[in-house]
């Protein structure tokens, strides 16, 4: 349950593992907006549910169909909880971004990539306003926590991170290139229809 985006707390105790300045200052500004976000009344309003908690490529049984991947099953339930819909949103995009070299695709347009999963998941979940708004923020969110926790476990707990083969630099990357795009750009892009 760590990743979950209610305990944002726990990131924050961590986040003296991040050494680029860039990285932390963005990190530290997307976890201050998700913390407001988490205290306030924008919480209440936003859309929630039973989520996954974990619901990345890693955790998805699909068989691929020419170009197309046709999802068969889902696994590995441990952080189900109720929650933000945004959120569940969020982690399947930073899935995709970040592990875009398993699927064969490393060229990912990370507007592209919002937009399609966005499509898709609100054909099933309805997001409303609140939720929409956030997104920006709970994707970059995701992102910090996963490079936090990962920076973490490499530094205290070195069996877990090397077992995760999680890429600290990788993740990075992704992050400043989504800051870079911006909130308002980001909307623009991302939100249309």
């Amino acid at each position: 349950m760590e990743w979950k985006m209610e305990n944002i707390q726990s990131w924050k105790k961590k986040i003296h593992v991040l050494k680029d300045v860039e990285s932390k200052n963005i990190c530290e500004q997307t976890m201050k907006k998700i913390e407001d976000f988490c205290s306030g009344n924008l919480y209440i309003k936003a859309s929630k549910g039973i989520i996954h908690g974990d619901l990345t490529l890693r955790n998805l049984i699909y068989k691929k169909e020419g170009h197309d991947y046709d999802v068969t099953g889902i696994i590995d339930f441990y952080d189900t909880s109720i929650s933000c819909y945004i959120f569940e949103t969020a982690g399947i995009i930073c899935s995709v971004l970040y592990e875009a070299d398993f699927l064969n695709l490393p060229d990912l347009n990370i507007c592209a990539v919002t937009k399609e999963i966005l499509g898709g998941y609100r054909k099933e979940f309805d997001l409303n306003t609140v939720d929409l708004n956030m997104l920006f923020y709970a994707v970059l969110a995701r992102l910090c926590a996963l490079r936090v926790l990962g920076g973490y476990y490499i530094m205290h707990r070195n069996d877990v991170a090397t077992h995760t083969g999680i890429n600290l630099e990788k993740l990075e990357i992704i992050i400043k290139n989504i800051w870079k795009i911006g909130k308002t750009k980001w909307d623009e892009i991302c939100l249309q229809s």
